[in-house]
């Protein structure tokens, strides 16, 4: 899989200050345990990765964990309408959404916009070869 941790851009859709105050609660690159993830993503919060290049029929997974429940919204570009939507359930421990989306050929940006209530991690983008 590719870490999470490798994204160009992280937003909340409104301004984020930064800061190193304990506990932290807003979306940040962590660690625990030898294992790096984005924190602490809450509705909105968007994930954006440059480039992948993308061929033939591909699709992809999360891996992610925590209280939320909703979708992580998946674009190529992040003004355009999701061509997919990965549900989220609340997960104590890592695990991987239960279905994949389908990623367009070509170069793309990649965009994951998570909607719902809670917060969850992400850990890792696993790429996938359809099936046929």
């Amino acid at each position: 899989g590719f870490s999470a941790a490798y994204a160009c851009n992280l937003t909340t859709g409104k301004p984020m200050k930064l800061g190193l105050g304990k506990p932290q609660t807003r979306p940040r690159v962590d660690e625990e345990m030898g294992v790096v993830f984005v924190a602490d993503l809450a509705d909105g919060t968007e994930l954006g990765y440059k480039y992948f290049d993308f061929h033939g029929e591909e699709r992809l997974k999360i891996t992610y964990r925590g209280t939320g429940s909703g979708s992580l919204e998946v674009r190529t570009d992040p003004l355009l309408p999701a061509p997919g939507v990965l549900p989220v359930k609340p997960a104590e421990t890592w695990m991987d959404t239960p279905n994949s989306v389908a990623i367009p050929d070509g170069v793309n940006a990649l965009y994951l916009r998570y909607r719902g209530a809670g917060k969850i991690d992400v850990k890792e983008i696993l790429f996938e070869e359809e099936s046929k």
